[in-house]
């Protein structure tokens, strides 16, 4: 397959992936005993029997990200983010990936080292992608809605996700918001970088 064929299919899996993400995540918090959404964050699903799946979760969403940066990466031409946006979203997949096998701990309690590693994962994550969308908003002014939407992404998913920390009753809720906010962003890249690689020639034989 050729890169732009590649890139053509990571463009796609980031459109897919945060959907999939959510999806999953929807149906682990309705069938987990005791899971509440508003108030516990969706890393406390990567606990217990069906724990793994949210890990898997995290996993996929993160290798997706960083092949979608590579791809950005290789058409920052075209594709109108620059490489620094590129980048960026690759630290976000990088942390994502690395945040699904170092769960949390129960009630969010962060004794052990492996949860103090996955909340760091998870606001670096963060601030990548408000980095991230900054970025694009500072470099493509004239980008209408999309450069304004990218605005308004740089400047709330990061403050929602530290809002969210000291918010308890709500804290699921928040983070819910700063996540689809972000996934919203991440797909309209996904969808833009899509738009601009022409599909792959099919061939036929003579």
């Amino acid at each position: 397959m050729r890169s732009g064929g590649k890139s053509r299919l990571a463009a796609t899996a980031g459109v897919v992936a945060p959907a999939v993400w959510f999806a999953v995540t929807i149906a682990l918090g309705l069938s987990v005993s005791g899971y509440d959404t508003l108030r516990m964050p969706a890393s406390a699903l990567s606990l217990g029997p069906t724990g793994w799946v949210m890990i898997g979760n995290f996993v996929l969403l993160g290798a997706v990200e960083m092949l979608l940066a590579v791809a950005l990466w290789r058409a920052a031409g075209i594709a109108g983010l620059g490489r620094a946006g590129a980048v960026l979203i690759g630290l976000a997949g990088a942390c994502t990936l690395i945040a699904g096998p170092l769960v949390t701990d129960p009630d969010d309690a962060l004794r052990t080292l492996h949860a103090q590693l996955h909340l760091a994962a998870v606001a670096v994550a963060f601030t990548a992608v408000s980095a991230a969308a900054i970025t694009f908003a500072r470099r493509h002014r004239r980008a209408g809605g999309l450069a304004a939407f990218s605005l308004v992404t740089g400047l709330s998913v990061l403050p929602l996700f530290v809002i969210s920390e000291a918010a308890a009753p709500i804290l699921g809720l928040i983070q819910r918001l700063a996540v689809a906010i972000a996934f919203a962003w991440l797909t309209l890249i996904a969808l833009r970088l899509r738009g601009k690689i022409p599909a792959p020639e099919l061939r036929t034989r003579p």
